[in-house]
């Protein structure tokens, strides 16, 4: 069976041709939303000291600048001398490696490549879904890659871009209808795919395994073969026997920082949202809850509750959702809404958590995010049910949803464009800096991140500095980690003087604090939110 491309006949939705259409899809919706110097990763958005995307920046430049080590993903200029990994710094581990192994084709910041690859994959793994039901209707096959390039989700999530990679979630779901349609259970595909999503991002990943296990348990229902069950373990060991090498022995102290129930999804949110009905009653329940902004498109809303209404009357040629999958489903989005559920502002209802989920919670506490995977089943299977409609009806049926989701997303594709054209927000004058900078090899930031009350905005901008000048830096803005607050003292006392800088967050440190943890010689001088202090001598 060819995986990709049916080359017996060229004109074909599953020939060179399906595929072509998918990228191009892809490429021109990218073109809608972002103009094309963000790809080369120095438009104006990418200029930002404060946001999330900082992080990963940081992260990445420093992994680029290093010699490689032991383990693979780590990085010792940030949290030095402990160090960290660019798991943790949010830089997509799997495209950190390959940007460092080809690092000369690469520009300083490749990130603008990384979401641009992410809408072209998220077009061509619509396509190969679409393929594996055999239907050969470009129709059908049109509107899932459409309607999944115009998941406003995708878009939304440009503030965290590895969350982007939604095609991993559409690759598992083509993978879940080929082991249905032709009982091939490619666990070859599970391993790749389970180990790049768990290397892209851990929400994502989870979507995955959430897919895998409805393969797995849908095709021992149909089968009856528990042989089965033993060979979709196999992708899971392509992740664990890879952990050693990549990250074992690097991940610090990880700590909870809390938020199941606070960045969940509010129960309405993906039927609100739109440009065509508007509700100006909505609000979210919590202020977390734009983690769970999920909205579907008008277009998609419709389709999903014509075919389910309609289901008796439409004679599909493809296949259904198996039981599995569909609870899998069911539980993701009961998931996404956790322990406090809202409809609006109006708290509806709230649950203990049991005590053997608290480790699931706490891992995946922004649960908004997986009603993703129920997003992508109901419009995938809800489109493929249309195949069964007379030509005239499919085309009519399926022009009518692309132009009501088109019409409806108008809103948030404006809201992207203004998004990725924002202004540079530059927080730290490099001419000031300079001469605490010569000759300067470790940066000292207290707070710490976590140790106080000193934020990603008082952090990423020296991250961002020591990242570009390829100074250590004492701290970071990591996920999951917690440090030894009790360490600053003695860290000072045993630093060095004549390669060292020391800078306190002032919404924590007076000018005098500051002096009084330093040696006499040392002089500080505030600049913007900090104070930043440095043998006398410069």
């Amino acid at each position: 069976m060819v995986l990709f491309l049916n080359k017996n006949r060229p004109h074909s939705v599953d020939s060179i041709a399906g595929a072509f259409f998918s990228i191009l899809a892809g490429v021109f919706y990218f073109s809608l939303l972002f103009p094309w110097d963000f790809i080369g990763g120095d438009s104006s958005y990418w200029q930002t000291e404060i946001q999330d995307v900082t992080q990963y920046i940081s992260g990445l430049t420093v992994f680029r600048s290093e010699p490689w080590q032991w383990p693979i993903f780590f990085v010792q200029g940030i949290n030095w001398p402990q160090g960290t990994t660019v798991t943790f710094l949010d830089s997509i581990p799997l495209f950190a490696v390959l940007v460092k192994l080809f690092d000369p084709l690469f520009p300083s910041n490749p990130y603008g490549i990384w979401v641009f690859l992410c809408f072209v994959l998220q077009g061509f793994a619509a396509w190969w879904a679409a393929r594996q039901m055999r239907l050969d209707s470009w129709l059908v096959t049109i509107l899932v890659i459409l309607l999944c390039l115009q998941m406003p989700v995708l878009a939304l999530r440009l503030g965290h871009i590895s969350l982007m990679s939604h095609f991993y979630i559409i690759f598992a779901l083509g993978i879940y209808i080929r082991s249905i349609v032709s009982e091939d259970n490619f666990i070859l595909g599970w391993a790749v795919l389970l180990f790049c999503s768990f290397y892209t991002n851990l929400y994502i990943c989870a979507m995955v395994c959430a897919v895998l296990f409805a393969s797995a348990a849908d095709a021992f229902v149909r089968r009856k073969q528990y042989k089965l069950l033993f060979l979709y373990i196999i992708p899971f060991l392509a992740v664990a026997l890879t952990i050693s090498l990549t990250m074992y022995g690097a991940v610090g102290a990880a700590v909870n920082h809390g938020g199941f129930g606070y960045f969940s999804m509010n129960a309405l949110s993906p039927f609100i949202g739109g440009s065509i009905l508007k509700f100006p009653f909505y609000e979210y329940g919590t202020p977390g809850q734009g983690e769970g902004a999920n909205y579907l498109g008008l277009g998609a809303i419709t389709l999903i509750l014509a075919t389910f209404v309609f289901r008796k009357q439409l004679t599909t040629k493809g296949v259904q959702s198996g039981v599995f999958l569909t609870a899998v489903c069911i539980a993701c989005w009961i998931f996404a809404l956790s322990n406090d559920v809202y409809f609006s502002s109006f708290h509806a209802l709230h649950w203990e958590t049991p005590a053997f989920a608290e480790m699931i919670v706490q891992t995946f506490r922004a649960s908004g995010r997986i009603f993703w995977l129920p997003a992508y089943a109901m419009i995938i299977f809800s489109a493929l049910k249309l195949s069964g409609l007379s030509k005239r009806w499919l085309f009519a049926s399926v022009t009518a949803v692309l132009m009501l989701q088109a019409i409806d997303l108008e809103g948030i594709r404006e809201n992207t464009k203004t998004a990725a054209t924002r202004e540079p927000e530059i927080a730290i004058e490099f001419n000031q800096w300079k001469p605490f900078l010569e000759n300067v090899d470790t940066i000292y930031l207290y707070p710490k991140y976590t140790c106080g009350n000193a934020d990603h905005a008082d952090i990423l901008p020296i991250q961002a500095l020591a990242a570009e000048q390829e100074i250590n830096l004492s701290t970071g803005y990591i996920a999951r980690y917690g440090p030894d607050c009790s360490l600053m003292t003695t860290e000072i006392e045993s630093s060095d003087l004549q390669t060292s800088t020391y800078v306190f967050v002032k919404k924590q440190f007076s000018l005098k604090d500051a002096q009084e943890f330093l040696d006499p010689n040392v002089v500080c001088r505030e600049l913007n939110k900090w104070i930043v202090c440095r043998l006398d001598e410069i």
